[in-house]
């Protein structure tokens, strides 16, 4: 059996990897604490800190899943690929419930982009725009 994975998710595989390589994410400080994660059609799913949710640009852009905030450091980190397109990939974290941007910014062509956002509490997703096909954006709580 052969399995093909698409570029913006051998991408995504890739940006993780460098989030953990630049202590952007610790998988040792995972807790046994309770977060809830919602998808957009709403259904919920119950998992503990160090939940990884992504989306793989296909068109000019994507919508991570509804991620809560680290339930211990009250933190998203935050993570984005251009990809091999050519062409750099906006991106801003959007709290879902009071719609406030709570980070933002932009990555260049061939170029990845991680960081943590502190003080939250509430719902995330990571919205990418202005892409091309085969750039990536995850949310770690």
């Amino acid at each position: 059996m052969r399995i093909h994975l698409s570029t913006s998710w051998c991408v995504l595989a890739g940006l993780a990897l460098y989030m953990v390589a630049c202590g952007v994410d610790d998988p040792t400080a995972a807790s046994d604490e309770a977060a809830s994660v919602t998808s957009d059609e709403g259904s919920a799913l119950t998992a503990a800190d160090g939940m990884t949710v992504n989306c793989g640009v296909l068109g000019t852009g994507c919508q991570t899943p509804v991620l809560s905030a680290n339930s211990v450091g009250h933190s998203i980190a935050w993570g984005v690929s251009s990809g091999a397109s050519g062409n750099g990939c906006s991106w801003r974290v959007r709290d879902v419930d009071t719609n406030v941007v709570v980070g933002s910014g932009r990555v260049g062509a061939f170029s990845t982009g991680s960081g943590v956002i502190h003080g939250l509490f509430g719902r995330y997703r990571n919205e990418c725009f202005s892409c091309l096909t085969g750039a990536a954006c995850l949310l770690r709580d």
